[in-house]
């Protein structure tokens, strides 16, 4: 049963995580920056690379492992014994607040790159621009990064997700509830005896730690952990906020050192930075639970967080490019991305890359507000309520 603490610390959570999934969107590229090459790139870019890897490389990188546990900790509250009614009725649930807008996000976000795509369209035909987008497969998986990367087994690692990249979320985490939450159940609901509950936390951990790849497009070891300890706290009736708050001090100690390594090492981008990334986002995410459970921190953004999760790629590149226009005419300089200009610059573009994340946040907010007060069920089907 979720407590009032547990409530309040979720509620709360929520719009800060969902500004962090912009953050790790607004990464800048600096032309000619290279993190092997970084002494040679002088003070002023060094300084912005690492402002901007420390949040959107690092520190942004705790919001969705937090989101997979806690959507799976809601998911398995006040589930009983799992009789047939209790599964029918979450199943159902999320299949309005996952499957439904994730499915017709995707479909707005194709009708919006093909309104500001239409001269291609109308040159080389719908069907072939459709098929250059990925076909079918753009609601699963028709976009893939990390290419070179390998799990410590040397086996393929890349990351991929539907043509809406930040749905690859909410793709996971369907995959997570409709096909693994009856693993989880038996596995976790333990009556007489706890060794299916130690065997299953001490699977999902190996696989996580070892960063190990399950192949299939949806199917992540990273998920999965997160989402199946969510599901254990749940089902072992455990208060999230009174686990994670044991010896928070020490947590937040080892969590403040290995932000510190994470940064100098950018994240998961680099081979040891990889290896160490896992137990860097597992104290994260304590850490960030602990700080709003203690703190009490209230935002009045709750009803906002999944239209900025959702919406934010549509308008972020647009806010980009103003803001980069902008940056053109008060400096007079036509290429405010290369090494030089950011030597030159570097508060600027500190500020350009704040901005961009508070603009995009902010018209995502203006758009929601607008949205719920003339179409208020539309909205609520978008964001699943």
């Amino acid at each position: 049963m979720v407590n009032e603490l547990d409530s309040r610390t979720i509620g709360s959570l929520r719009f800060p995580l969902a500004v962090m999934v912009v953050a790790i969107h607004s990464y800048i590229s600096i032309d000619g920056w290279s993190y092997s090459e970084i002494a040679n790139m002088g003070v002023g870019a060094n300084v912005v690379q690492f402002f901007m890897m420390a949040i959107g490389h690092v520190l942004s990188h705790i919001a969705v492992p937090t989101f997979f546990l806690i959507s799976a900790y809601l998911l398995f509250n006040n589930f009983g014994d799992g009789d047939v009614s209790v599964w029918k009725r979450k199943l159902s649930s999320r299949l309005k607040s996952l499957v439904l807008p994730y499915i017709i996000w995707i479909i707005l976000y194709v009708l919006w790159l093909a309104i500001l795509d239409y001269k291609t369209i109308l040159e080389c035909g719908l069907v072939e621009w459709v098929q250059a987008h990925g076909g079918l497969s753009c609601f699963w998986c028709c976009k893939t990064w990390n290419l070179e990367r390998v799990d410590l087994w040397g086996n393929p690692a890349t990351a991929s997700a539907p043509i809406l990249v930040p749905l690859w979320f909410l793709r996971d985490l369907i995959v997570c509830v409709f096909v693994f939450s009856p693993i989880f159940f038996a596995l976790f609901k333990c009556r007489n005896s706890k060794s299916l509950l130690v065997i299953g936390l001490v699977l999902l951990s190996f696989l996580y730690c070892t960063q190990t790849s399950l192949y299939l497009p949806g199917f992540s070891s990273h998920t999965l952990f997160y989402f199946g300890i969510g599901a254990a706290m749940a089902l072992q009736n455990t208060s999230i906020t009174e686990l994670f708050s044991r010896h928070k001090y020490l947590i937040w100690g080892l969590f403040l050192v290995l932000f510190v390594v994470e940064v100098a090492l950018d994240g998961h981008n680099t081979v040891v930075g990889n290896i160490i990334y896992p137990f860097y986002v597992m104290l994260g995410v304590i850490s960030v639970i602990n700080v709003f459970s203690v703190s009490g921190l209230m935002w009045g953004g709750q009803k906002y967080t999944f239209f900025i999760f959702a919406f934010h790629f549509f308008v972020l590149p647009l806010v980009g490019m103003a803001i980069i226009k902008t940056m053109k005419l008060v400096t007079g300089c036509a290429d405010v991305n290369s090494v030089s200009f950011v030597n030159e610059f570097p508060f600027l573009v500190i500020v350009e890359y704040c901005l961009k994340i508070g603009l995009t946040v902010l018209l995502c907010m203006g758009i929601y507000a607008l949205l719920n007060r003339w179409f208020p069920k539309l909205s609520n089907f978008l964001c699943g309520r």
